[in-house]
């Protein structure tokens, strides 16, 4: 294999995480919209927590501002303790 073939593979496979990413965004976004606070799992808040800001990031960079209110109004309610924040690694990582 030569190196524009890895290249061209590196690129398949860098697409195709992001295409997962950005899925997996809306498939939690319906998640929290759906069931509300039956979402929310104590031993999982970390992770729940660092989705809702990877989520935020990606809604912001898709000029998505009602999902991002949403969002905002969900944490208010259910987790008051956390303040949003953009994610630095899908800000550098995601290309729309």
């Amino acid at each position: 294999m030569n190196e524009k073939d890895l290249e061209s593979m590196k690129k398949k496979v860098d697409d195709k995480l992001q295409e997962n990413f950005i899925t997996g965004c809306y498939e939690g976004y319906d998640i929290l919209t759906s069931m509300g606070e039956k979402a929310l799992s104590k031993e999982d808040l970390p992770s729940i927590k660092k989705a809702i800001n990877r989520m935020n990031t990606l809604f912001i960079m898709k000029e998505e501002y009602e999902r991002c209110g949403w969002l905002k109004r969900f944490c208010e309610e259910h987790l008051p303790d956390h303040k949003i924040e953009l994610d630095e690694e899908v800000q550098t990582k995601i290309i729309l």
